[in-house]
């Protein structure tokens, strides 16, 4: 299963910020059974639709990826699990330089590469 995992600094959805989110991690990005979760303090409700943009870093690179309709199907305390409509679009917006040791160990600990 192909999986990314992104650390954002900033997500928004249908032009509105969703704020204090941790994680946002992609499944199966590029095919037809794309989803997707989200973590954090203020998870956006079940039901939700719209455009999802958000800008992360993975790999020691930050990216604007951009997700072109997401219904959000099931919400929690901590999180959110959606679907994804459409093609990810990823724009690499800068190259970070190298990674940080602990950040590679939560990469490979946890499998996001």
């Amino acid at each position: 299963m192909a999986l990314e995992s992104y650390i954002p600094s900033s997500v928004e959805l249908e032009d509105g910020a969703v704020t204090d989110v941790m994680v946002i991690t992609l499944y199966q990005p590029d095919t037809d059974k794309a989803r997707g979760s989200l973590t954090g303090a203020h998870p956006i409700e079940a039901g939700r639709s719209g455009r999802m943009v958000f800008v992360g870093t993975r790999d020691g690179k930050e990216w604007r990826v951009t997700l072109p309709q997401i219904e959000v199907s099931n919400k929690t305390a901590l999180g959110c699990e959606y679907s994804i409509r459409g093609p990810v679009e990823r724009e690499m917006l800068r190259d970070m330089g190298e990674v940080k040791k602990h950040e590679k160990a939560l990469e490979e600990r946890f499998d996001i590469r």
